[in-house]
């Protein structure tokens, strides 16, 4: 008889906005509903999910930087070193409403941008903080007149947490905290675009197919129709590989040999 089809491997997601995670038939393609309300005016979903593991070069490493003004040593330089030793290496601003901007040296289609934040103390000076990315330098100082990934957003939930900015383009990454507290940020890291599923989903069914495999996603979708919805999401999907196959069992040893004629 023929063996029986493998079985899916387990599945595992975190973050939000996801209402039901599946196999769809072939055990290696994995299926995502999307947990959003959809507003009555829209007309489709354009959905973007980008693979963690699969970033390619941080654009930002060693690129000229620049912040607002600089508390003692913690210049700006420090926030894209390297150097994630977030208690001691820091860029930091000695005045509120700071800003930090790097110049990537060409345009670039923006994807994944990751940051970390001072491990010492202060996590909640970044509450409220922008993600601001495109061409303008000078206009406003950081940065302030280029296009919004993310604003508003609350003090970081993990060091190293992903923000998805796929459909965004410039030249400068600035991040921006319009409260009164200065900014702290330990590493900034700018990824270009590289998604691993990009589709257009129906409205009455928001299904994503096609993630290739085992990973960590972080992805977004845009609500298209009379107005545009652009949602946000910090949502995270791990796929874990099948588990091994079991070892053959050991061979089967040969009887014993007769014992010779008396």
């Amino acid at each position: 008889p023929s063996p029986p089809p493998p079985s899916p491997p387990p599945i595992h997601y975190g973050g939000k906005e996801v209402h039901d995670i599946f196999h769809s038939g072939d055990p290696t393609t994995t299926c995502v509903t999307l947990g959003a309300n959809i507003p009555y005016d829209v007309d489709q979903i354009e959905v973007s999910f980008t693979n963690l593991d699969d970033l390619g070069d941080n654009l930002a490493l060693g690129k000229a930087s620049t912040q607002k003004d600089t508390l003692m040593w913690f210049s700006a330089d420090k926030a894209n070193d390297g150097d994630k030793q977030c208690a001691s290496n820091m860029a930091v601003t000695d005045t509120t409403e700071g800003w930090w901007m790097v110049d990537l040296g060409a345009v670039y289609d923006v994807g994944v941008i990751r940051l970390w934040g001072r491990s010492d103390c202060c996590e909640d000076r970044l509450n409220g903080w922008q993600i601001r990315i495109g061409e303008t330098e000078g206009y406003m100082p950081g940065g302030l007149a280029n296009e919004v990934c993310e604003a508003g957003l609350p003090q970081l939930s993990e060091q190293g947490a992903a923000f998805d900015c796929t459909g965004l383009n410039g030249r400068f990454v600035s991040i921006y905290l319009p409260t009164a507290a200065p900014l702290g940020l330990c590493e900034v890291e700018v990824f270009a675009a590289n998604p691993a599923v990009t589709q257009l989903v129906d409205v009455t069914d928001p299904t994503v197919c096609g993630f290739p495999g085992a990973g960590r996603y972080v992805g977004h979708w845009t609500m298209v129709g009379q107005n545009v919805y652009h949602h946000e999401t910090d949502i995270t999907i791990q796929m874990a590989p099948p588990p091994p196959s079991p070892s053959p069992p050991p061979p089967t040893p040969p009887p014993p040999s007769p014992p010779p004629p008396t």
